[in-house]
């Protein structure tokens, strides 16, 4: 008989890393359209600038670093609050896909 440990893990979908950041790419949309004002969100591109578009403002940055790390068990650190990792979906989705392949989410 085979146990439910075993089947699970023969049933394990493994990621190569552009559809690894596909899915979070998709996450990180999900959050921003149901938690902040994006009036057309099938027209916000993935690498449109959140602040410039008016979609956060610094407390936004800090609920979204507040999902990332909930949600993808990473800590995000001082110095890597910078736009080059938070002022997109795509650019959050590198950042999220680096720091989980770098150091395992920590």
């Amino acid at each position: 008989m085979i146990g439910l440990g075993r089947f699970c893990d023969c049933m394990k979908v493994r990621y190569r890393p552009t559809n690894l950041k596909m899915t979070i790419s998709g996450q990180v949309r999900e959050f921003i359209t149901s938690n902040f004002y994006v009036p057309h969100p099938q027209a916000l591109a993935d690498t449109a600038s959140l602040l410039e578009a008016g979609v956060i403002d610094s407390t936004g940055v800090l609920e979204i670093i507040t999902f990332l790390e909930s949600r993808f068990g990473l800590k995000v650190n001082d110095d890597e609050v910078v736009p080059d990792n938070l002022d997109s979906i795509e650019r959050i989705a590198e950042f999220v896909a680096r720091k989980k392949a770098g150091s395992g989410g920590v």
